[in-house]
């Protein structure tokens, strides 16, 4: 299963495209990605079509080293609050655990262990993608760049991987990966993984204030609560992203999520929900938004949720609110 992340992973990606001599915003739309989200780094991208993205655009552009070009333009900081626990934690390895426990708040998709000593004095960082898709090599370049620079963040800036290990093999060279990590590269591995030293985990972060780590860690469970990335949370979400396009249906929408629609379905049923009912009740809710704005016409208002004819739309406002489109907007209107 797909999922959804925050759009600060696409951090730096409109601009290195543009360096590239690419399209950005003709790339991300191809994988229905709001160009906007990405400038603004605000609210989720479907975590599938990132993937897919990252290695089209590496292969548009004839860079097998993209995913490891965008690292250089990304930090710890792309976890937002979750950056500011981290730094706020008493040790790296602290630091690194709380990044952890909360992952699934910035992105469900990601998964990442920290094991402690595998081997004398050595400790590893490991990370895969919770996701059917077969191609994952850009964005785990991505990852252990990012992994990579966070640690130069919590620990020093002279921080060095004892060894990054590459699953499987790579089109990218062992010198494009040395360049970037200054390390010992070992291909057809295991895991994606950075080999570190323990001592590195056992540092004290010094800049660190409790006060400021419990309050956010407080703040994140709260978001947490109020804002589940569950199944029929992201359905939801996707909807209101799609309505006024031509692709908001159901076969999209379990695309995006990495379902087929009948296991899309059977997710909803399980929670007593359909996906016609999400549909329905968010053109319901966009029509009363829209019909408030008194100089927006009708036609507009019945695109924008998704009908191809203001029929269609006029039947569907009788059903919910008993009334034409016209007169419903009279009604909102003499309440302001």
């Amino acid at each position: 299963m797909n999922t959804l992340i925050r759009s600060t992973a696409l951090m730096g990606y409109i601009e290195l495209v543009q360096e590239m001599g690419g399209d950005p915003e003709a790339l991300l739309r191809r994988f229905l990605i709001d160009p906007e989200k990405v400038r603004t780094h605000e609210g989720v991208i479907s975590h599938g079509a990132m993937i897919n993205l990252l290695e089209e655009t590496a292969r548009v552009l004839g860079r097998p080293d993209f995913g490891l070009r965008l690292s250089y333009k990304q930090d710890l900081m792309v976890l937002g609050p979750l950056a500011v626990i981290a730094l706020n934690a008493p040790t790296v390895g602290r630091a690194l655990e709380q990044i952890i426990r909360y992952m699934h708040y910035y992105a469900p998709g990601v998964l990442m262990e920290l094991h402690w000593d595998v081997e004398p004095g050595i400790s590893r960082m490991s990370f895969n993608q919770a996701t059917r898709i077969k191609k994952i090599g850009q964005i785990m370049d991505l990852t252990l760049g990012v992994a990579d620079n966070s640690l130069k963040m919590l620990y020093d800036k002279s921080f060095r991987a004892e060894r990054v290990l590459i699953r499987g093999d790579s089109p990218v060279s062992f010198r494009d990966y040395f360049v970037r990590f200054d390390a010992p590269i070992f291909k057809e591995q295991q895991y994606y993984a950075l080999m570190l030293k323990t001592v590195v985990l056992e540092k004290p972060i010094h800049q660190s204030d409790p006060n400021i780590h419990d309050m956010l860690e407080s703040f994140v469970q709260n978001a947490l609560s109020d804002q589940p990335l569950t199944i029929p949370a992201q359905v939801e979400h996707l909807i209101a992203e799609l309505l006024p396009t031509n692709c908001c249906n159901l076969k999209t929408i379990a695309s995006q999520l990495g379902f087929q629609p009948r296991t899309l379905q059977r997710h909803l049923a399980s929670a007593g929900l359909s996906f016609d009912e999400f549909l329905d009740r968010a053109r319901r809710e966009k029509t009363l938004q829209y019909l408030a704005e008194r100089d927006m016409p009708i036609a507009q208002v019945a695109c924008l949720v998704g009908y191809a004819d203001s029929t269609a739309f006029s039947r569907a406002c009788k059903r919910w609110f008993g009334i034409s489109p016209v007169k419903r907007r009279q009604q909102l209107l003499s309440k302001l």
